[in-house]
């Protein structure tokens, strides 16, 4: 099967949003401090069982998830944040990481406090005696269906035939893959770009298939998506992702000038906001380009704003008007804010020098 490049003007110059603060000096923070922990480590893990229902009709799948870790190592609270959209996975993956154990974590202070953010993806492949792996002649049939509908514009077409492959009784990770990728283009060509880079990403996550012929066109996009939606963060990585593709050299060179554009940006003194919205998992999560951020114009209700870092991970309360500023030892850190569902809210990335 060929994949088609779907490669969406770049025009960096007009990602940037005017500064909120106009100047205006930024708040104190006020927020109180929840909790701070080191990350947390396994010291038992168990596999999940491969459900008979999917051994049966010969199903792949994978699952991520969010769990809890209470001060005594043990899992709480996990639930399913995505999947390949099998069910029964989900449950043998839930069963399976409630009986994982953690080294139990401490505060500041040496007491074993919970953990609460914390995600891994689990898979369900099958070995196939050897034999190469692929797509199925049926799922091919799909798959062609599918581009020729593309091809004609005919998108009401392609997303019932969508939805058909979806249904199919067979479908393994080398199918699932082609099949978000897929799902990726429908919504880039109806304008939802969020969606298509969700589904995208899905589409790149297993890192088994990071040097097949998909890859670099799956990367490409991502990038351009990252850099349509300023998640400057993110397309730094993804630029980084593609340097290590085999045949990227020439994409590589095409993105240079817009990566350094990225890093001027990042490094640069003018403020920067991301629109986010709280979604039906009740958190919105958020790659942090730089170390001081706030969180700015919510339209609903935000509880609490979760930083998880390369080695530490802090909760605050949310407080209007206050700014947060991570300290550089903590590494590469993600945002976690969590609300009611539909809050839309903008992320500030503020320049060290305000």
């Amino acid at each position: 099967m060929k994949s088609k490049s779907l490669l969406l003007p770049l025009i960096v110059s007009g990602l940037l949003s005017t500064s909120v603060y106009a100047g205006k000096s930024v708040p104190v923070p006020s927020s109180k401090l929840i909790e701070s922990t080191d990350l947390a480590k396994p010291i038992l893990r168990v596999e999940p069982d491969y459900p008979n229902s999917a051994l049966r009709r010969g199903h792949e799948g994978w699952v991520s998830l969010s769990y809890a870790i209470e001060p005594d190592g043990s899992v709480s609270n996990a639930f399913v944040t995505d999947s390949s959209g099998f069910k029964d996975f989900e449950g043998s993956a839930l069963k399976a990481l409630n009986q994982w154990k953690f080294e139990p974590v401490v505060d500041e202070n040496g007491n074993a406090i919970q953990k609460c953010v914390n995600s891994l993806r689990l898979d369900f492949t099958l070995r196939n005696g050897g034999k190469p792996e692929g797509a199925s002649g049926r799922f091919r049939g799909r798959y062609k269906k599918i581009q020729a509908a593309f091809d004609a514009k005919d998108y009401e077409k392609s997303e019932k035939l969508l939805v058909d492959m979806s249904n199919m009784k067979r479908f393994s990770l080398y199918e699932d893959r082609q099949y978000w990728q897929l799902r990726g283009y429908q919504a880039q060509y109806t304008g939802d770009d969020k969606t298509a880079l969700a589904n995208f990403k899905r589409a790149s996550s297993n890192p088994k298939y990071s040097k097949d012929e998909f890859a670099l066109t799956l990367l490409s996009n991502i990038f351009i998506l990252e850099l349509k939606q300023n998640l400057f963060a993110d397309a730094l990585l993804t630029y980084q992702k593609l340097e290590k593709t085999q045949g990227s050299e020439k994409t590589v060179e095409r993105f240079k000038s817009y990566q350094q554009k990225v890093n001027a940006v990042v490094n640069g003194d003018k403020v920067f906001a991301v629109p986010a919205t709280i979604g039906e998992r009740g958190f919105a999560q958020y790659k942090l380009a730089r170390s001081q951020f706030q969180i700015g114009k919510v339209q609903g209700q935000v509880d609490k704003i979760t930083v998880l870092c390369d080695n530490k991970l802090n909760t605050f309360s949310y407080a209007a008007d206050s700014a947060w500023t991570i300290p550089e030892s903590w590494g590469k850190c993600s945002l976690y804010v969590f609300g009611n569902k539909d809050t839309a809210f903008n992320i500030v990335e503020l320049p060290k020098n305000i």
